[in-house]
């Protein structure tokens, strides 16, 4: 088996995570400087887990996105050691997200953030292809509406019933200013009401 090559980036981020090892719990995390997976606004972090530093992980939340937190991509785990990750292991798993998680996270047909598409996901697609140029008298089709902000196809709808894909209610989510207004909420781009 050959050994993984760990780049200078990798390293200087496990060397960050590492000098966190001897922190109260509530210390051991790190905040990244990403702003957005994709289009998607989220917030992304490192985390040491238990006192004896038994694991690594590296978590997606999409705050404005009640689902994601079902979605196991958003979370990846290093291996276990009842010992505590070494710093090779922390090493080799900043490695495997800086070059291998993060790069594959796509935002999916269903408007999930995936780091590879469902079984579903590529279902649908197939689906949505085959009756893009499907014809039939006697059937009307229900295709993917344009988000009523950039056009992009989309099946994702505001409660008011208007096309608003995940990405632009992303944007719209994250330019909120919820400290001045305590009632602050997406509104719907085309009638204003809440999304």
């Amino acid at each position: 088996m050959s050994e993984i090559v760990i780049s200078n980036e990798a390293k200087e981020l496990a060397e960050a995570i590492i000098s966190l090892k001897d922190q109260k719990e509530n210390e051991r995390q790190i905040t990244l400087p990403i702003e957005t997976i994709d289009g998607i606004y989220c917030d992304c972090e490192f985390i040491l887990y238990n006192t004896n530093n038994d694991a690594i992980v590296f978590k997606v939340e999409v705050p404005w996105l009640n689902n994601q937190g079902e979605n196991e991509d958003l979370y990846h785990y290093s291996k276990w050691n009842k010992n505590g990750v070494t710093d090779a292991e922390i090493e080799t798993f900043c490695q495997e997200v800086l070059f291998e998680k993060i790069p594959l996270l796509k935002l999916t047909h269903e408007g999930v953030l995936r780091a590879n598409k469902s079984k579903r996901d590529i279902a649908m697609e197939k689906v949505d292809s085959i009756f893009r140029n499907y014809n039939c008298d006697n059937i009307k089709k229900s295709c993917s509406d344009e988000c009523s902000v950039c056009y992009n196809k989309t099946k994702t709808k505001t409660e008011c019933n208007h096309s608003l894909c995940r990405r632009c209610w992303s944007k719209m989510y994250h330019d909120i200013d919820f400290n001045a207004d305590d009632d602050a909420c997406v509104k719907c781009p085309i009638c204003r009401q809440d999304a």
